[in-house]
């Protein structure tokens, strides 16, 4: 669904490493003085493919080192992880989370919500363990 591009994911990567508090709009400037491809973005849609990315992937670095458990890739639709059930069903709602986040046309929204059932499923089957 997102097409990313490298050179802003580096940029905003090393932006956020120099100041993890920088503000969405003012890495969108940056981003844009960068390649002026990225002005065809709304704010929402830079946000959701790169800060959020970049800060998902921080957090997710930090919670494996303090959780031993292995997880499963964040964008899968397979059932939900067997692992414990308060992880599993974290795992669930990340993966729901990712989904709307990267929905960025009504159509892409409506296929995620379309598939609310699968997520409810797989939240009950790991809250079962």
């Amino acid at each position: 669904m997102t097409e990313t591009n490298r050179k802003i994911m580096t940029l905003v990567e090393q932006a956020l490493a120099a100041n993890p508090k920088a503000g969405t709009t003012e890495l969108f400037e940056k981003a844009k003085a960068a390649d002026s491809s990225v002005g065809k973005l709304t704010i929402r849609q830079f946000h959701a493919r790169y800060p959020l990315q970049v800060k998902r992937r921080l957090g997710r670095v930090s919670a494996k080192s303090a959780a031993p458990k292995s997880r499963p890739p964040a964008g899968r639709s397979s059932p939900a992880p067997a692992s414990g059930s308060h992880e599993g069903v974290r795992e669930v709602f990340l993966r729901f989370a990712q989904d709307l986040t990267s929905a960025e046309e009504r159509r892409d929204l409506i296929k995620v919500l379309g598939r609310l059932d699968r997520y409810v499923d797989d939240a009950v089957r790991a809250a079962r363990g």
